[in-house]
């Protein structure tokens, strides 16, 4: 009951009550009947009120001071029904009693009788005053106080009456009321529980309280209540629902859904409690109980369109698209031209992949119903999933005649058009959208990213680039900028994204990542290194990373580390696919070219189409001297990725060596023995196959010696010349065994002889090289040594051991002849240990020894001392330009003697040498070299010498 209802009815009790009262008492004022005059009795007596008020009005003329007249004219005014001449007269009654509160009081009724509920209020305020401790005043009051809204003096009642009568139930009640209409509702609830406490039969009271609890929000409180009211009066339909109603403002539909679930219990014939309990249901998220509930409704009434309505979208929810269909179908069978159903229809075939059902009754509903702005775009998107791109096109024309474009249109025909696989015209659609907001940051974002499935990096580049302009702070869109322009490779734009990233989430894991990678795309291995370490000292647990970094060690020529850390990743991960391609990599870079093989051949069978595999067989091939298998490989590398930059330098690799070329060679050197000896000459190779190839060669020398030097020639001239040629094969047996041979002949001042040369290239090992030979030419040292025709028969072993992929041991042995009787013995030993290897340098320092001794010395032109030693520390590097250019510079320094010193001195070389063009068609070798440590062919103890070599390949 509200706040009128409840005052209304008070009020009309105080009235029925009060009215009696007036019309069956005696004039209320303690006056004796003498003072009446008898007519007026008389009259009143028989029923004759005019004639009774005209007699009291003749007395009033005479005296007016008498209020027990003006009193039974108000009785006779009510009973004759004119309240307001009764009000009249009982106020000219309170003028000549104005202490009269029982006159006051009476007015009070007659005022409330008239409607006139200030007027009643004024008088029984009048009454209080003149007599407070009348309980029946008090209580007037606060219903009077109620009719006219004045909660606040009704309040005041109420507190007076307690005062008088402590245990008062209805002034409890009535406080309780007024403190709800006063807004207080904290007063109120409190009133209420000590009325509810004591008077627990008052069914009304509670569900008062209930209602307060919950207008308080306080609905824990309500709900306790609610099974109060269940203990004392019995469950029942209302109050299932009424604490449903509870559940549902507290935000527990669940709970709201479990009351109507017992109100179900008192209605079970209820289809519209089952509608709310289905609705309800559907607040809870609990779809199949929805659906369930709204099929009971439907049951008990079938025919009703909004519970079939209901139920399809229900059904809808739940994917049971045949019930929704079904559903629908019976709404359309009441209701032919139902919209709601027609779309619901639609939407269901739509589910069931039934698009022709669907797409006609979304054209018949669009005849109907053509500005359905959303119906249209349905019934595009099923076009376009039954692939009709020219219905897609043809209603977005009309879509735009109708309503306009907006962004919202194009968003939205971006993803029509990408369900019916049209990428290019989604792409544009959202570059339309971009249109009406051209400073919506991820629209441009997501423009983008539509380009790279076609191809289009320049599109997509400008639309990221435009969304970084407009957000240059957000993060997602640096990393899309990043992995586009890594895409289109763009690395200074990715680079760029990836510091902009850095700046601010500074130990960001995907932008180290993505520097780390690109600087690895880019050959720089110094700076990917750093950060892929960077990145693995806080994620040493991503496998892929780690491998990654491992290549690029083994990329910046690290090999021996690179194999300790795929040592540490096995121990880490296992023997993966990924762990075996990448040793075998390794290790066919590194020149052990058999355990790579063995990895690529177990891996092959379920690897066939690998890319990075294939790669590694071509490299092993090469390496392990099968160029003709190593060619062949290169076919798989084509047709797997036959642009790509690995390729083309795996290519490069494997054929250059393959190539015929031309030498053109241009030398001079000079000692401190005022011997200097100057070379040109041309040679080359033919190839004929992978395996043999024909070499051929001609050269000149002018050697020159000082007047005085003891190397003038045995006629005492200075001058000497020697022109040779030579033609030769060389042949590669097997992949362990090539031999070469070359035969020609010299001619000097006049006299000729005969040279030739035979070696033996062996690989015993993957580590292990070794070259044997035997040649024979003129000794061409001094042109006294070539004047007297000497000729030296040399005898060679070289061999070159790395035990392990940081060590490498050199040696050499000879043993040589000479034709003027004098033979010669050599042992060299060069240890190193390589100790840098990155993108720019290569260094290795070691050390060596040198021996030789000649048997005599005959004073034929050429150095021939009894016993010759050399030690020294050396370093070994090569400064890489690029791929196809690098320079190199050997360093060493120590001591050396030989028998005709007193002791050691000190020694040093200076070799350096550049080389351009590795891989061209062109290439230079260029080299340089200084020495003071003596050894030379005729004992200079100071040397220098320069090189050139042109080469041009066919």
């Amino acid at each position: 009951m509200d706040i009128q209802k409840q005052a209304v009815a008070q009020m009309n009790k105080y009235l029925t009550v009060g009215m009696t009262a007036i019309m069956l008492s005696a004039p209320v004022l303690a006056y004796s009947a003498a003072q009446v005059p008898e007519a007026g009795i008389a009259a009143e007596g028989k029923g004759q009120w005019s004639e009774a008020v005209d007699v009291y009005r003749q007395a009033l003329k005479a005296n007016p001071d008498q209020p027990q007249l003006w009193s039974r004219i108000a009785d006779i005014e009510v009973r004759r029904g004119d309240l307001n001449a009764a009000v009249s007269a009982l106020t000219e009654a309170t003028h000549y009693a104005p202490r009269d509160a029982a006159l006051y009081a009476k007015l009070s009724e007659v005022h409330a009788a008239a409607k006139n509920a200030k007027g009643a209020l004024a008088a029984i305020d009048q009454a209080v005053a003149l007599d407070s401790g009348n309980l029946k005043y008090w209580q007037a009051r606060a219903s009077l106080a109620n009719w006219a809204q004045d909660y606040a003096k009704s309040a005041d009642s109420y507190q007076h009456i307690l005062a008088l009568a402590p245990d008062s139930a209805e002034a409890m009640l009535g406080k309780a009321r007024t403190e709800v209409w006063q807004g207080r509702l904290d007063d109120a609830a409190a009133s209420y529980k000590r009325y509810v406490d004591g008077h627990t039969a008052d069914q009304t009271a509670l569900k008062e309280y209930i209602n307060v609890e919950i207008k308080r929000k306080q609905y824990a409180s309500a709900l306790e209540l609610q099974n109060v009211y269940r203990q004392r009066f019995g469950a029942g339909l209302e109050s299932w629902t009424q604490t449903a109603d509870v559940q549902a403002v507290a935000g527990n539909p669940k709970g709201a859904a479990d009351a109507l679930q017992q109100a179900t219990q008192y209605a079970s014939r209820d289809a519209k409690l089952y509608q709310r309990l289905s609705q309800t249901y559907a607040v809870a998220q609990d779809g199949k109980s929805a659906l369930a509930a709204i099929n009971r409704a439907v049951e008990l009434e079938p025919n009703n369109i909004e519970y079939l309505r209901a139920r399809g979208v229900l059904a809808t929810w739940n994917s049971d698209y045949v019930m929704a269909g079904e559903s629908y179908s019976r709404v359309l069978a009441i209701a032919p031209d139902d919209a709601a159903a027609t779309l619901g229809l639609a939407h269901a075939y739509t589910q069931q992949g039934q698009a022709d059902k669907s797409t006609r009754l979304y054209r018949a509903y669009l005849e109907k119903h053509p500005q359905d702005k959303d119906a249209m775009m349905e019934y595009m998107e099923d076009e376009a999933s039954r692939g009709n791109i020219a219905a897609v096109k043809q209603y977005g024309e009309i879509y735009r005649q109708r309503f306009g474009e907006s962004l919202e249109y194009w968003l939205h025909m971006s993803d029509i058009e990408a369900l019916a696989g049209d990428d290019r015209a989604s792409a544009d659609a959202i570059g339309q959208a971009t249109r009406f907001a051209p400073n919506d940051a991820n629209l441009f974002y997501r423009l983008s990213q539509t380009y790279p499935d076609l191809k289009d990096v320049k599109n997509a580049s400008a639309a990221i680039e435009r969304a970084v302009q407009l957000e240059p702070r957000n993060v997602e869109f640096l990393r899309a900028r990043a992995d586009l322009a890594a895409w289109g490779s763009d690395y200074a734009t990715a680079l760029d994204s990836y510091n902009r990233i850095l700046a601010i989430i500074p130990d960001d894991p995907g932008a180290i990542l993505g520097i780390a990678r690109i600087r690895a795309w880019q050959g720089e291995t110094n700076q990917s290194a750093k950060y892929y370490k960077m990145y693995l000292a806080k994620y040493p647990q991503v496998q892929v990373v780690r491998a990654e970094y491992i290549e690029v060690e083994a990329e910046r020529g690290d090999y021996a580390l690179a194999m300790e850390l795929l040592e540490k990743y096995r121990q880490q991960f296992g023997e993966t696919a990924s762990y075996q391609k990448l040793k075998a990599r390794v290790l066919a870079w590194a020149d052990r070219p058999t355990p790579s093989l063995a990895i690529v051949n177990a891996l092959h069978p379920t690897m066939a189409d690998d890319y990075e595999l294939a790669t590694t067989n071509s490299l092993a091939l090469s390496s392990a001297h099968r160029p003709r298998d190593a060619v062949a490989s290169l076919s798989e590398l084509v047709r797997l990725d036959p642009g790509s930059k690995e390729t083309y330098d795996t290519q490069r690799f494997i054929k250059t060596p393959l190539r015929s070329n031309i030498n053109f060679l241009f030398g001079y050197q000079a000692s401190s023995d005022d011997i200097t000896i100057k070379q040109v000459g041309v040679n080359g190779e033919y190839v004929i196959s992978p395996e043999t190839r024909l070499l051929a060669g001609t050269d000149k020398q002018w050697l020159n010696a000082a007047v005085g030097s003891g190397f003038e020639t045995a006629s005492g001239e200075t001058n000497s010349e020697y022109n040779r040629a030579w033609v030769g094969v060389r042949h590669l047996f097997t992949p362990k065994v090539s031999m070469d041979a070359q035969v020609g002949g010299g001619s000097t001042s006049g006299s000729s002889n005969f040279l030739y040369e035979v070696g033996a290239d062996l690989q015993p090992k993957d580590n292990l090289s070794m070259r044997l030979s035997r040649r024979q030419d003129l000794y061409a040292v001094s042109p006294r040594a070539a004047s007297l025709g000497i000729e030296q028969y040399a005898n060679t072993l070289t061999t070159s051991w790395a035990p392990n992929l940081r060590y490498t041991v050199d040696s050499l042995l000879a043993y040589d002849t000479y034709s003027d009787g004098n033979r010669r013995w050599e042992v060299e030993l060069e240890p190193r240990r390589a100790f840098v290897r990155n993108q720019y340098l290569n260094l290795d320092l070691g050390v060596g020894g040198r021996w030789f001794s000649y048997k005599e010395d005959p004073g034929n032109g050429y150095y021939a001392p009894n016993m010759y030693r050399r030690y020294s520390v050396s370093a070994y590097s090569y400064w890489k330009l690029s791929d196809d250019n690098g320079i190199s510079v050997t360093a060493s320094a120590g001591p050396y003697k030989d028998n005709t010193m007193d002791g050691y001195r000190t020694g040093g070389d200076l070799v350096v040498e550049g080389v351009f063009g590795l891989y061209r068609d062109w290439m230079l070798d260029a080299r340089a070299s200084l020495s003071s440590y003596g050894a030379g062919a005729t004992g200079a103890y100071r040397s220098r010498q320069f090189e050139v070599i042109i080469t041009r390949r066919f």
